[in-house]
């Protein structure tokens, strides 16, 4: 029985998002992420910067633990979603334009 509520607190909190995004206006800019064997492909179609060098870097820079990093196509533009770790357990989240290796313009959110 407990299951069955569960279930249904979910559906109904999942209904009311879809209802809030569906109200508002404003336009989505079209955003899509690669797998590893699509980036490979994309980086060799578009001369793209190479992804963990990008991540060492910002890693570096920040002085944190490299976690992840995954291409992206946003609009027009790809850039790399990094996320690094800091020591204090603070989670970093960036996004490094994937041609020239600078922050994108871009650093909304996710």
């Amino acid at each position: 029985m407990r299951l069955l509520g569960i279930q249904l607190i979910a559906l109904a909190l999942s209904a009311a998002g879809g209802a809030v995004a569906q109200d508002d206006n404003r336009p989505v800019p079209e955003r899509a992420c690669f797998s590893a064997p699509e980036t490979r492909e994309k980086i060799l179609a578009n001369g793209l910067a190479d992804p963990f060098a990008l991540l060492r870097s910002q890693a570096a820079e920040q002085r944190a633990e490299p976690i992840a990093v995954k291409l992206c196509r946003q609009g027009d533009a790809y850039v790399y979603e990094i996320d690094l770790l800091r020591r204090d357990g603070r989670l970093i989240h960036s996004r490094v334009d994937a041609r020239s290796g600078r922050p994108a313009a871009h650093q909304g959110r996710r």
